[in-house]
């Protein structure tokens, strides 16, 4: 049996330690990888929280959507959950 296709959305908005820890634990999962898909939605983080976001999507790890300015939670949670 396969397993089902699961979409993880991840909304930052700064608290980078937050995201590190978040995102590593995600990737530690034992859940297989090809049937794993992560969703990161940047809501207008500082600098240094959008260059982590932009190198760790870049490893192919993660699509990322960045918000330039802060729009809120829901809306981000709704724009990664239709870009699955």
């Amino acid at each position: 049996m396969t397993e089902p296709l699961v979409c993880v959305v991840v909304c930052v908005h700064n608290a980078l330690a937050d995201v590190r820890r978040c995102l590593a634990s995600v990737m530690a999962s034992d859940y297989p990888s090809e049937r794993l898909r992560m969703v990161i939605v940047d809501d207008g983080s500082n600098r240094e929280t959008e260059r982590f976001l932009q190198d760790f999507a870049a490893s192919g790890s993660a699509k990322l959507i960045r918000h330039g300015t802060a729009r809120g939670y829901t809306l981000s949670a709704n724009e990664g959950i239709k870009a699955r």
